[in-house]
């Protein structure tokens, strides 16, 4: 699923109306590994934190990704109007301006996109999917 929502003055985006319920106990962004932001019902979030938790700490590999993930980390609500806040410094982090594409792309997840940033990645995944899928094993 797909949405492109535009940011009111105050950088609140609307949640889709089917996503609200997933949200009412709160939410949770962070960055993606690409240039994005991944927002996580506060349940799931918890349920990454207890994965990283078992993690072993004696990896710097593994401590590097824990960090990236809980550095840009932000905690929200959803407020009356199923509207949440992206704070700047996430925005600057990945170019979101005044609108944002939501991709329902993950089970756990969704993924907020800057529209110029998406659209480059929509052209790179139409082009790489049937091949990794292949190579994945995934199947159609």
């Amino acid at each position: 699923m797909y949405f492109e929502p535009k940011l009111d003055d105050k950088g609140r985006v609307p949640l889709p109306k089917g996503f609200r319920d997933r949200f009412r106990a709160g939410i949770v962004l962070s960055r993606g590994y690409e240039r994005c932001l991944l927002a996580y019902p506060r349940d799931e979030w918890l349920k990454a934190e207890e994965v990283y938790a078992s993690m072993p700490n004696d990896s710097t590999e593994v401590r590097r990704v824990v960090r990236y993930r809980r550095l840009y980390a932000w905690e929200g609500d959803v407020d009356s109007q199923g509207r949440f806040s992206i704070p700047v410094h996430l925005r600057q982090q990945v170019g979101i301006r005044d609108a944002v594409v939501i991709i329902d792309a993950h089970a756990r997840y969704l993924e907020i996109w800057n529209p110029e940033a998406f659209k480059e990645e929509e052209e790179l995944m139409n082009e790489q999917a049937p091949q990794l899928a292949g190579t994945l094993k995934l199947g159609q």
